[in-house]
């Protein structure tokens, strides 16, 4: 039986744009183990976006195969994959996707009441400690830097107990210090068993990373 998470063999995605068919992804070969920090990198319109979303069931490929946790995807209905997404998987987007004028503690267990489910105060209480935000659990969203709001985001990525975390440009929006944090963050949780895969420009996360992948107008290369 296979040990990796992600497994993707000559993975495609085409978008058609009125006459003209876009390749976003070109066939992409890729496994990640557990535990692994992998960083996408390349510059936009890469498709370093597309892969983690469709690593994420967020979309679907348009040819090749892709298996999670040894589950080959094509297999899915919709509910499958937002079963996959609710108990396994966990996301961190750049633009933080948070509610300003809710407390800290409401943005974080915010995805429970799409759910119809609540979560423990002890599972809440663990992932605000994870991140450091503990004593401000009280707080507004407007009331806290970019750094806090990305880490008050990957709170609420880990509040479930993802197995595989999927950041989307997790420091784009940070100075450095802020973004210092953030990476130490995810280097953390991959030692402690996450499997973390970020899309980024940063270098200081890629040189963090346990493994960079480089994507070029829809492919892997080198370098």
């Amino acid at each position: 039986m296979s040990d990796h998470i992600v497994e993707a063999r000559d993975l495609r995605r085409a978008f058609e744009r009125g006459s003209e068919t876009v390749h976003a992804l070109a066939g992409i070969d890729l496994d990640v183990r557990g535990g692994e920090l992998l960083a996408i990198a390349g510059p936009s319109g890469s498709g370093k976006s597309t892969l983690l979303y469709l690593i994420g069931c967020l979309d679907e490929p348009t040819g090749g195969r892709l298996r999670l946790f040894g589950q080959d995807v094509s297999t899915f209905r919709e509910r499958d994959r937002v079963r996959l997404r609710r108990e396994r998987l966990g996301f961190v987007f750049q633009r933080f996707h948070l509610i300003s004028t809710l407390s800290v503690r409401d943005n974080v267990l915010l995805p429970d009441l799409f759910a119809r489910r609540r979560r423990s105060a002890e599972e809440e209480r663990v992932a605000l400690a994870r991140v450091g935000l503990t004593e401000s659990a009280a707080f507004r969203i407007d009331e806290l830097s970019n750094g806090a709001r990305q880490r008050v985001a990957i709170a609420r990525a880990l509040v479930g107990g993802p197995e595989l975390l999927l950041a989307d440009e997790p420091t784009g929006r940070l100075d450095p210090g802020e973004a210092e944090e953030v990476i130490s963050l995810l280097a953390l949780f991959a030692t402690q068993g996450v499997t973390v895969i970020v899309a980024t420009h940063d270098p200081a996360l890629c040189e963090r990373a346990t493994r960079t992948i480089r994507l070029r107008s829809g492919r892997q290369v080198e370098g």
